[in-house]
């Protein structure tokens, strides 16, 4: 799994996700009709709740696939290993013997080992359900960083050359237009692109970067479950931390992809006074802050008038955050320590040949 290769071995995966990722979304969906029916689930919550554990499940798998296909890593596994074997240790111990069997983020741990069921909280279920957290974050990350690098280097340099294509009403710029969020008055000349440099070694500024906007957007999508006055009423504090917790393993799929098209510097050039980059209307696409937070603003309003349990609320708040700091430092960890270097090489390199295919192209319709 971190062996040098003179190809790098994402370049096999790349061909085998883009040809079978359609396939791992209906074993997803099949998943979810299963667990659904299984656990005869009726309610919203029930429903959403299955919902992610099928598709968790279906990309832990996938990501145990993908493991062997990932290039060499910017930290050795070596180094790595301990912390994630020693921190679930040190952590089972002090939440059990400082807060007790009764504390909620402690069964919602548990639970985790007793697969999404009921039993005594020990240590022993605590630490197990640690190293089953641990393992979904590690093996999701793996597939979600495998799935849109895979897509973005073989697809989305097409998707920004589309920007100056000659047909106003062609396909792939009307979605090129609209997903960078470029104002249709705007004639785009020229994309060009920037990468940023890269010295080959852990790049612990995009590490921190990464690791923050999903902690952001994780706190800010889920603000909706945890004020949610249904929610709060009808669901079980662990369960509303679990659903949290298993739709916080996809929120990076709205932050990797414009923090790459930053890192490789993409730009579109036209008759205006100044470039426009593209990650910027990327961003503005994919993270809806705003409405977001008109969400939060008005569910807080609503338990205010509901006189909901504000301590619930809290205690709830609190196991959250803790898990999506994990969450989002170690699902930023991989993308940086496995992923990003060859990520914005393979969108460069495959760039530059698009580019050069399409000028050929320009050019042999001129003669």
């Amino acid at each position: 799994m971190g062996s040098k290769d003179a190809k790098p071995r994402h370049e096999k995966l790349d061909t085998i996700i883009v040809t079978y990722f359609p396939l791992v979304i209906l074993s997803c969906l099949l998943a979810v009709g299963i667990l659904s029916t299984e656990y005869s689930a009726s309610t919203t919550y029930d429903i959403l709740y299955w919902l992610c554990v099928g598709f968790v499940l279906g990309f832990a798998a996938l990501g145990m696939f993908c493991a062997f296909f990932m290039d060499a890593p910017m930290i050795k596994y070596r180094y790595i290993v301990p912390i994630l074997v020693l921190l679930p240790i040190i952590l089972s111990f002090s939440l059990f013997y400082i807060y007790g069997k009764g504390f909620a983020p402690n069964l919602f741990i548990s639970r985790f080992y007793f697969f999404m069921g009921d039993g005594e909280v020990t240590v022993k279920t605590m630490l197990a359900g640690f190293y089953v957290i641990e393992a979904a974050i590690l093996f999701v990350a793996i597939a979600v960083s495998s799935v849109i690098s895979a897509y973005f280097r073989r697809y989305f340099s097409r998707l920004m050359l589309g920007l100056v294509s000659q047909n106003p009403k062609g396909k792939i710029k009307r979605i090129a237009l609209w997903f960078f969020d470029v104002p249709d008055i705007i004639d785009v000349k020229d994309v060009v692109l920037d990468p940023e440099e890269d010295d080959g070694k852990f790049n612990s500024e995009v590490f921190r970067e990464v690791a923050f906007d999903i902690f952001y957007m994780g706190f800010i999508i889920c603000s909706y479950i945890f004020l949610n006055p249904y929610f709060v009423n009808e669901m079980p504090i662990e369960e509303m931390v679990m659903l949290s917790l298993l739709l916080s393993l996809f929120i990076a799929v709205l932050i990797i992809p414009w923090h790459i098209i930053r890192a490789v510097g993409a730009k579109a050039i036209s008759q205006a006074p100044r470039e426009l980059y593209l990650w910027r209307g990327m961003k503005r696409r994919l993270s809806m802050s705003v409405l977001a937070i008109t969400f939060f603003m008005l569910l807080i309003t609503l338990l205010a008038y509901l006189h909901m349990d504000f301590s619930k609320v809290l205690i709830t708040y609190g196991s959250y955050i803790l898990l999506m700091g994990v969450t989002s430092v170690l699902y930023s960890f991989i993308y940086v320590n496995n992923f990003y270097s060859q990520f914005k090489k393979g969108l460069v390199d495959n760039f530059n040949e698009e580019k050069q295919k399409k000028l050929k192209k320009y050019k042999e319709s001129d003669l």
